[in-house]
């Protein structure tokens, strides 16, 4: 039995002490009710109250890590693009291919004041996909419309080439256009105009700046002040209007008839429903 008991209170001699958390809010609430004043903590409230001190330099720099980190990943990181599938083309005899290139020659002038129908007749005989029928003859019609307002610093036509009319057959393109080399958009001669936006306010300011000179002018001749800021004020105001008004004219691009065009064909289109086979 005396070896039972000196077992039991060496194990009782080397248990760890209990570790008592601190339950802030509980504990805060009991004593703001006890001490409603300002009175300090003694040091065993402080005690049960927990551990005050918080690294914020650590959290801050855990945080930045994240960030770094996530940056030089997105930085890093490629695109990533979903896997495509394969179709057998059919009928490739009647078949127009996407990205098929139809060479033209503009027969209408296009201003882009305003909205316009344009004209463009085909140059050559456009083939199947596999290069043995003609789809569309040389010499059919290519319609299109211009719709973009033209912004300062663009010096090219956007025009989207609709249809195409090959006699009695109407075929539905929507397609894009491009100059020669197949760039988009159509190469065109700007009018910025710059005398029209800018000749209000120069004018306006050649007549302050008159006014002030002569304003000067009679002073130094009579020896006397005379006071034209009215005026001169209202010069400045009638400046400012006037640029407001006209600063905002969009420039107008023209392309002449004749010029040699490049329709870029965006999607599959099938002739198989207007050919016979014999």
């Amino acid at each position: 039995m005396d070896k039972e008991k000196k077992a039991a209170q060496e194990k009782e001699q080397t248990k760890e002490p209990p570790v008592v958390l601190p339950v802030q809010n509980n504990v805060s609430s009991s004593f703001d009710n006890d001490n409603s004043g300002d009175k300090p903590l003694t040091p065993e409230q402080r005690r049960l109250q927990g551990s005050v001190l918080v690294d914020f330099h650590e959290n801050t720099r855990n945080e930045s890590q994240v960030n770094d980190d996530g940056e030089n990943s997105d930085f890093l990181q490629g695109a990533t693009f979903s896997d495509g599938s394969v179709k057998r083309v059919k009928n490739r005899q009647y078949l127009l291919s996407s990205g098929t290139s139809i060479s033209c020659v503009l027969k209408t002038k296009i201003v882009t004041s305003y909205p316009s129908v344009t004209m463009c007749q085909i140059t050559k005989d456009i083939y199947s996909d596999d290069g043995k029928t003609v789809l569309i003859r040389k010499g059919a019609q290519l319609q299109g419309e211009q719709t973009k307002v033209m912004q300062q610093g663009i010096a090219r036509v956007f025009v989207n080439w609709t249809t195409v009319k090959d006699e009695n057959i109407n075929v539905r393109i929507d397609a894009l256009g491009a100059d020669s080399l197949g760039a988009s958009g159509l190469p065109a001669w700007v009018d910025s105009h710059f005398w029209d936006r800018f000749k209000g306010a120069i004018l306006l300011s050649l007549i302050q700046d008159a006014i002030s000179a002569g304003t000067s002018q009679l002073a130094k001749q009579n020896n006397s002040t005379i006071n034209m800021s009215n005026t001169e004020n209202s010069a400045k105001e009638m400046a400012k209007i006037a640029l407001e008004n006209s600063i905002n004219i969009p420039p107008t691009a023209y392309i002449n008839q004749g010029e040699m065009l490049t329709v870029i064909v965006p999607r599959n289109i099938d002739f198989s429903s207007i050919f016979e086979v014999r």
